[in-house]
């Protein structure tokens, strides 16, 4: 697991991580995420993450699966919401945007 970077650079330590390895491994990271209630709220960053609306969200997670991040640990332990409706929110609105790829 690795700690979230910015994506070119993420990409590198991606690409050296797969050259070293002798079969496929997944890549992780981990990423803290202050849910904002507006969903097009733009980001602002924070250590380890930012604080966003889900819209931007998406388009974060959607750029790290293109550059090879096979799965996303997301912590709300920053967020100002309560957990439930920030899973509820995530559960309806940003994972239906990543299914399950086999």
């Amino acid at each position: 697991m690795s700690y979230p970077r910015n994506p070119i650079l993420q990409q590198k330590f991606i690409d050296d991580y797969r050259a070293l390895a002798k079969t496929f491994k997944p890549f992780a990271q981990s990423l803290h995420v202050d849910l904002s209630e507006n969903p097009h709220e733009e980001p602002t960053y924070m250590h380890l993450g930012f604080r966003s609306g889900h819209k931007f969200l998406i388009e974060y997670v959607n750029q790290l699966r293109e550059i090879g991040v096979n799965h996303v640990i997301i912590s709300n332990k920053e967020a100002k919401r309560p957990a439930d409706e920030i899973i509820q929110e995530l559960a309806e609105e940003v994972v239906p945007h990543f299914p399950v790829l086999k």
